[in-house]
């Protein structure tokens, strides 16, 4: 996910909108399909500054009954990237070189995992797990009887 920002070099104003689709193996996201984007790239003071959105599928473990399922995903990019030259090696920053060429790879990959949601649900109202003997609600129920404070004594003295 190269973008070719020299002209900004050239005329030191203006855009260079791109856009991007690409199959990618990015650590941390399950992807389910490719990757795509569009991006403008801006000149900012000395820097250039990102701005677009990425979507893509992935693949993620619902938290109430654990079957792995497939979810479209948006993430804004929102990011500077500065002169190597200016920054040296600090890696908390993004940085191009003097071809102008800005690698968004790192940059999807983060908006991507913060686009992930804190809590995945397969559906809105997935029932989730069995509490005792772990049988996934959504494929049926079971005869398990569910404890409650009165069948358990020794939880009678707790808050809820």
């Amino acid at each position: 996910m190269i973008i070719d920002a020299s002209s900004l070099k050239r005329r030191n104003t203006g855009t260079v909108s791109a856009s991007f689709k690409t199959k990618a193996d990015l650590s941390g996201i399950s992807l389910d399909g490719e990757v795509e984007g569009q991006v403008e790239c801006s000149i900012a003071g000395q820097g250039l500054l990102v701005r677009g959105a990425v979507q893509s599928s992935v693949r993620l473990e619902c938290c109430r009954c654990l079957e792995e399922f497939t979810s479209p995903l948006e993430a804004a990019v929102v990011e500077e990237f500065l002169p190597a030259a200016l920054v040296g090696t600090d890696p908390e920053r993004f940085t191009f070189g003097d071809d102008y060429l800005i690698d968004l790879t790192e940059v999807v990959r983060q908006s991507l995992i913060l686009g992930l949601p804190m809590r995945p649900l397969c559906t809105q109202d997935c029932k989730g797990l069995c509490q005792v003997c772990g049988r996934n609600l959504n494929e049926g129920a079971c005869n398990c009887s569910v404890p409650t404070a009165e069948s358990m004594p020794e939880t009678a003295n707790m808050e809820r």
